[in-house]
């Protein structure tokens, strides 16, 4: 499956059955409506209140307005779907680390720094923790 604007969403979707709970931090909401059409269960953040705002009314879910890196859950989610740049990259890992189940994919869609941190791994398009 290609979202709208060419993300190859097959590495995530491949990993993952309908019914996931997926977090999303960074979209417009077109990767909202697209997994949700997937099957998956979709949360999402943005870092501001209009970028919220226009995720929420794009991807037809309610959008958190607050940075990834400080973003809470008490259930775990299945996978996660990052899109941004190195803004807050080593806080962002720290937080999915807590955010996600142990072995859950992580779809990495932007431009992080080369390399990630030791209690990662990467295959392919997608980091899991260790």
């Amino acid at each position: 499956m290609t979202h709208p604007n060419q993300i190859e969403l097959a590495p995530l979707l491949d990993r993952l059955t309908p019914g996931a709970h997926i977090l999303i931090s960074g979209d417009d909401g077109h990767l909202c409506h697209a997994l949700r059409e997937a099957g998956m269960v979709v949360s999402a953040c943005c870092d501001a209140i209009p970028a919220a705002m226009t995720a929420s009314a794009r991807g037809g879910v309610p959008v958190r307005a607050v940075p990834l890196h400080r973003m809470s859950s008490i259930v775990p989610f299945d996978g996660a779907c990052r899109i941004g740049g190195e803004h807050h990259w080593h806080a962002d890992l720290r937080a999915l680390r807590a955010l996600l189940k142990a072995g859950a994919p992580l779809l990495v869609l932007g431009t992080p720094p080369a390399g990630e941190p030791p209690e990662w791994h990467r295959e392919g398009a997608i980091l899991f923790h260790d």
